[in-house]
């Protein structure tokens, strides 16, 4: 029944719902309600074997598997009941109700659950959804040594803006959470540590504690203002498999080690706690951090070498040598993304980047650059020939407003697979390919005028200092060339002072109206671009005008070029 009942008056909804619980032999049931209070307090969840069952929400998976999502109930009324045949259970402002739960006697244990998100719950302590259990994660006045495992078959944990919840998981408790693969805390003020260690544990001062989540591949911790670390009495932790990490806004974030030495070597304290893993790590991402507390206490070199993306955001103290530095480390990076890191100068400093025998960040295939406001060379330096780049297919910059050029001719050289180029409202950009760059020498020859080979999409919007494409005075060949769009660019009156080859290029976006192509590409933008300007030249000249339609289609292309309605749709 997903879809059949949300649009029907609440009244006939109840009187359907009633109607279902009337079938005493009914053990599968698919339904999806607005809200909480249209299902009746005394619904029989008990006979129901299959289900999934959505109270605002919709179901969105066409995999079967029992699934509870609720939002807001307003009290349990039952449905509780089904928590132990639940595989994925998502809660939304869910609030623990003493009494409905101190009065039950079942037990839920959550053993064949695999997908649990909690948001916006109000729980101090993770297991509070667990009925008659009086136990809870964190609380650590109580100790049952008979107490059953929990979430033994959990393989994925989110919790979202849960403001009262203080920790996640006990250490009292070690088979909970032993298939844990994925771990997400996002937005939740007040958790200061993520595992507690029990009275009866800190009893013996001088114990080794270590943490092992040895099947964890994903650890995402983003918003969380009062966390300080894994664990404050524990000595080590294992995250062998871990292979995605992102860590956002963690302004009270001590110092945590990963290492891969022997865990002996590991001492007892929480400014010396160590996170000992392997170098399986393939994605890092960090935002709103300070990136010498990340590579003085958080990764070793050893950790970066297979990281294959990698994502800076908001990162203060990212310097160009520190950039540089990092960029050394990774064999097989793919995947480079910096925003906002004010500090950055240089991106690619070809001279520090250059090894023996070694090509230059050879398989880096998406480079997206935004916000950098002291950026004056993506690459910088280097000899006039060298191996590097050689697979970016994908180039992406805005905003990054003293920026004058993007390529020097032996940088285009190498970049034989770019597809994608994308500059987006960068000031002070004049001409994309520089031929007058340091260290160029001598000029391009005809035989290496193949600039992008195979280059099929260039879109420029928002650069009001460009001229041209290239300034130089050869021919430029674009065998491959299909989308062209330049919006805002009232400068750029010829694509380039040499000839320009499109043979695939059949239409052109240029200040939001497609035009078809009719000669080459350098005549018919400058044909283009001075009906713009002649338009508004006659703009200027009839504002009074009461009958403007003569150039009225032109006008209103015009109007959304000044708009900026280019940019703004692309962002």
């Amino acid at each position: 029944m997903s879809g059949t009942l949300v649009s029907l008056p609440d009244e006939l909804i109840k009187t359907c719902i009633t109607e279902l619980n009337s079938l005493s032999m009914l053990t599968a049931l698919e339904i999806e309600l607005s809200i909480y209070d249209l299902l009746p307090h005394d619904f029989i969840f008990t006979r129901l074997k299959r289900f999934r069952i959505c109270i605002g929400f919709s179901i969105e998976s066409k995999m079967f598997q029992n699934t509870l999502k609720v939002r807001f109930p307003t009290e349990w009324g039952g449905i509780e009941v089904l928590f132990n045949r639940t595989e994925i259970l998502h809660l939304h402002g869910w609030r623990l109700l003493t009494n409905s739960i101190d009065n039950r006697h079942a037990r839920a244990n959550f053993l064949i659950l695999r997908n649990l998100k909690l948001e916006r719950c109000d729980l101090c302590y993770l297991t509070e959804i667990c009925q008659g259990q009086n136990r809870a994660v964190g609380e650590i006045t109580i100790d049952e040594p008979d107490q059953l495992p929990l979430f033994e078959n959990l393989h994925d944990l989110e919790i979202v803006r849960c403001v009262n919840l203080r920790r996640i998981f006990s250490l009292s408790a070690p088979t909970d959470f032993c298939k844990l693969e994925s771990l997400k805390i996002i937005g939740c003020e007040m958790i200061e540590e993520i595992f507690l260690r029990k009275k009866r544990d800190l009893q013996d001062e001088n114990s080794v504690v270590e943490i092992e989540l040895l099947n964890l591949k994903c650890l995402i911790l983003e918003d969380l203002p009062r966390l300080t670390g894994f664990c404050k009495d524990v000595s080590s932790i294992a995250l062998p498999q871990l292979l995605e990490l992102r860590l956002r806004n963690l302004p009270m974030l001590q110092s945590l080690n990963i290492v891969e030495e022997n865990r002996s070597s590991a001492k007892r304290g929480f400014l010396n706690q160590k996170i000992l893993s392997t170098t399986q790590l393939k994605v890092l991402s960090v935002s709103k951090m300070k990136i010498n507390e990340i590579q003085n206490h958080l990764l070793p070199v050893s950790c970066f070498v297979n990281v294959s993306v990698m994502s800076f955001c908001y990162c203060d103290d990212l310097s160009s040598d520190i950039l540089s530095g990092l960029l050394q480390k990774p064999k097989d990076l793919k995947v480079l993304h910096i925003e906002r890191c004010d500090m950055v100068e240089v991106v690619f400093d070809i001279d520090r980047l250059l090894r023996e025998g070694h090509a230059v960040l050879n398989n880096l295939c998406d480079l997206e650059l935004e916000h950098l406001p002291t950026m004056k060379h993506i690459w910088k330096h280097g000899p006039e020939t060298f191996v590097g780049f050689q697979n970016l297919t994908k180039l992406s910059i805005s905003s990054c407003h003293q920026l004058t050029y993007v390529l020097s001719p032996s940088i285009a050289a190498s970049l034989s697979h770019l597809q994608e180029l994308s500059i987006i409202e960068c000031r002070r950009l004049t001409v994309i390919l520089n031929e007058e760059t340091e260290n160029e020498a001598t000029q391009i020859t005809s035989e290496s005028a193949l600039v992008f080979p195979r280059l099929k999409s260039l879109t420029l919007v928002d650069l009001p200092c460009l001229g041209c494409f290239c300034s130089g005075l050869h021919g430029l060949t674009w065998p491959l060339l299909e989308s062209v769009w330049i919006d805002c660019c009232m400068e750029m009156m010829i694509f380039t002072t040499g000839t320009s080859n499109t043979p695939k290029l059949r239409e052109i976006s240029v200040n939001g109206k497609n035009h078809n192509m009719e000669a080459d590409l350098n005549t018919d933008l400058r044909r283009w671009q001075q009906q713009v300007d002649d338009i508004a030249h006659i703009s200027d000249d009839h504002q009074d005008d009461e009958d403007p339609s003569f150039y009225a289609i032109d006008l209103h292309a015009f109007n959304l070029h000044r708009q900026k309605f280019s940019r703004n749709m692309l962002r």
